[in-house]
């Protein structure tokens, strides 16, 4: 009875090493157990802090994107709030045709409200009656009730001539000859010819000709310096204008100087539309310059003669 216990309990000796190798994997099966979760575990913190970190990147990625856009299409109220009117304004009597910037700033305006009425008096502009200052962009209905009681436009005074006097200068309005000259194809000596327009004003004309980029209405001579009413009406006959001439600027692809150049254009209008082409790309219609803040009627109807698309 004894025996049978005892040889139940032996084995030979490929049964040993059969069971050997039986516990070896087992053990190892059970290393795995327990050290596969930490193993996993301690890789999946690394994958997360990477993959973690990548959504951080792509995060602060679309934050600067969407902040640059929305500085971009920002910059129009940047623009405005630059005009916006002051607190108070300290008025006195004035006139606003060509009042110097000093002036301007006494009253109360800014700088940016004080270059608006530059560029636009630049632009062959005048205020001809109160209400004219009322359409200037920047000048608030607020800050017109304010300036209105002090608005004083002188009107030009003709000066009355006899005698001796008043023979010439009806003679200095009579022309030389019958010229009927193209404002655009003409030069100093033509000019010369029509009396009334001398030396010193032949030679503006064609500097603000070529400055230009070239007359599309006879009237721009009333752009020049000191050829005004009294100078244009008695002499307006004797021009006209070939507008095929006209030298134009391409809207689209020229730069931020060769657009500042014209006369018509200055730094703050030029920075609007350099920042308009980089927000919407190309200028698909010249109309569209009427979005800008800084364009107004008056000036785009003049600058469409010298741009093209």
């Amino acid at each position: 009875m004894n025996k049978k216990p005892r040889k139940f309990f032996e084995f030979n000796t490929k049964e040993r090493i059969g069971v050997l190798t039986l516990l070896a994997i087992l053990l190892l099966l059970i290393v795995i157990y327990l050290l596969l979760p930490r193993f996993i575990s301690l890789n999946g913190n690394t994958s997360n802090k990477e993959f973690k970190k990548q959504v951080e990147a792509f995060i602060e990625a679309r934050k600067k994107e969407k902040d640059k856009k929305k500085q971009k299409t920002t910059k129009k109220d940047t623009l405005k709030n630059k005009v916006r009117k002051p607190e108070q304004l300290t008025p006195f009597p004035f006139d606003p045709n060509n009042l110097p910037e000093n002036k301007w700033k006494e009253i109360g305006f800014s700088q940016n409200q004080i270059q608006i009425i530059k560029n636009y008096e630049k632009s062959g502009g005048s205020f001809d009656k109160k209400e004219d200052l009322k359409k200037i962009y920047g000048i608030t209905q607020q800050e017109f009730a304010q300036l209105e009681p002090y608005i004083n436009i002188k009107k030009p005074e003709k000066k009355k001539a006899s005698g001796k006097q008043n023979k010439i200068n009806e003679d200095s309005t009579t022309p030389r000859t019958t010229l009927h000259i193209d404002l655009n194809s003409t030069d100093s000596s033509e000019l010369i010819k029509i009396r009334g327009i001398g030396e010193v004003f032949s030679q503006r004309i064609i500097k603000y000709r070529d400055y230009l980029g070239g007359f599309y209405t006879k009237k721009q001579l009333l752009e020049v310096y000191n050829f005004d009413s009294s100078n244009y009406l008695p002499l307006k006959n004797h021009f006209w204008t070939d507008t095929t001439n006209i030298q134009k600027v391409n809207i689209n692809t020229a730069t931020f100087k060769e657009l500042q150049r014209h006369p018509y254009m200055d730094y703050y209008l030029v920075k609007q539309i350099v920042n308009y082409r980089e927000d919407h790309g190309r200028f698909k219609s010249l109309s569209e310059l009427n979005m800008l803040d800084l364009m107004y009627d008056e000036l785009y109807e003049k600058l469409k003669h010298y741009l093209v698309l």
